[in-house]
């Protein structure tokens, strides 16, 4: 899937490079304005580890078509990988200096990415805690920066949706990635008259999940980034049992040849309040609340009830209610009866503590850019 997403995003780029032109008009008789894009210099990238490929391309295939260099750092939980995608990189023909990469397990080279005056632009992708201390670093050198952060997803679920449709949706909102991305569906609203029926339906949809190594084809959701990774998303399922019911106890897979990895089983738990912790914290893992609303101010009040503001998902057979519920919740990105779905066509990035910047679509090209105005008057000796 990564490397499909990775390839449309540069074709895309590429093509959309070509149309990018700028603009002339005659504003006055002699008078001539044009803008002409201008590649913003060295864009220094900072990749995440639960997508490198596809979230590397993201900001890569942009810089490259804006005409500018890039230095890219990847995460050390990705190392094969990351030499992979070096080794693609130098059989292609780019000239050496144009795209660098290196792979860490600190945060010294990112930090000098951020830091220094040579670098023009900033683009990365990662937790809002970490986006809040690039920004404050690059402040002295008042670079450019376009920060895709955190998420918490609401999937509000209507008393007219279609739940043949909606549960499988659901159910790979939490379990795709094993939950670790910034869009994970790790929030389900459901409106009162539907909400037991579809809170037995999600139980048994999540307790039918396989889990397992990617290479399986059973598999539905693989492990987590690491064993600490497991840890820290057990205790907070085993905090969440004072304020939460539990629907479904998933937890590390203790036994078996899975054991000795980092897999943890699906949990659903069921909440009354936004203001807990599983609500308002990034969980990164396998791990969604359920929490029942009432018409449709109750459920655009919830689904805003975070700093967070990535993505929402609006579940309705009345196309009305998705239009109107879309352009009150506060999000960069808004589905109607679908989840996950992207095109590079159009922009994707974060409302509130979500981001800055915008990624894909026109101006994903343009963030890599600037525009420079040329301002031309006729001499007399033109004739």
């Amino acid at each position: 899937m990564e490397v499909a997403l990775a390839a449309g995003t540069l074709r895309h780029a590429a093509a959309h490079a070509l149309l990018d032109a700028g603009a002339a008009a005659e504003v006055a008789p002699g008078m001539y304005f044009s803008t002409l894009p201008e590649p913003i210099g060295v864009a220094g990238i900072i990749v995440p580890w639960n997508a490198p490929v596809v979230l590397l391309a993201r900001s890569l295939a942009p810089a490259l078509a804006a005409g500018c260099t890039v230095v890219a750092k990847l995460p050390a939980q990705t190392a094969l990988t990351n030499a992979l995608i070096a080794e693609v990189v130098s059989e292609t023909g780019v000239p050496a200096g144009v795209v660098n990469i290196f792979t860490e397990s600190g945060h010294g080279g990112a930090e000098l990415l951020v830091e220094s005056p040579d670098v023009d632009l900033i683009s990365y992708t990662g937790s809002t805690s970490t986006g809040r201390r690039i920004a404050a670093s690059a402040a002295h050198t008042l670079k450019r920066l376009t920060l895709e952060l955190g998420g918490k997803t609401p999937m509000v679920v209507f008393g007219d949706a279609d739940l043949d449709a909606a549960v499988p949706l659901l159910v790979a909102g939490v379990t795709a990635f094993a939950g670790q991305f910034f869009m994970a569906g790790s929030r389900v609203l459901a409106q009162k008259a539907i909400a037991d029926e579809l809170c037995e339906r999600l139980r048994r949809g999540l307790l039918d999940v396989n889990v397992g190594p990617g290479e399986d084809p059973n598999s539905r959701t693989g492990p987590l980034i690491d064993r600490a990774s497991v840890e820290r998303v057990d205790a907070l399922v085993d905090e969440a049992s004072s304020y939460a019911k539990t629907v479904v106890r998933g937890g590390p897979v203790a036994d078996g040849p899975l054991a000795a990895g980092a897999f943890y089983r699906p949990s659903l738990l069921e909440v009354e309040r936004t203001d807990v912790p599983l609500v308002q914290q990034e969980v990164f893992g396998p791990v969604a609340t359920f929490e029942v609303f009432g018409d449709e101010a109750d459920a655009v009040q919830k689904a805003n009830a975070t700093e967070f503001g990535l993505a929402a998902a609006v579940f309705s057979q009345g196309l009305s209610r998705g239009r109107r519920i879309s352009r009150e919740i506060k999000a960069g990105t808004v589905w109607t009866n679908t989840w996950d779905v992207v095109h590079d066509r159009f922009e994707e990035g974060g409302f509130k503590q979500s981001g800055v910047g915008r990624l894909r679509g026109h101006l994903g090209l343009a963030t890599f850019q600037e525009i420079k105005t040329h301002v031309q008057i006729a001499s007399p000796s033109w004739g």
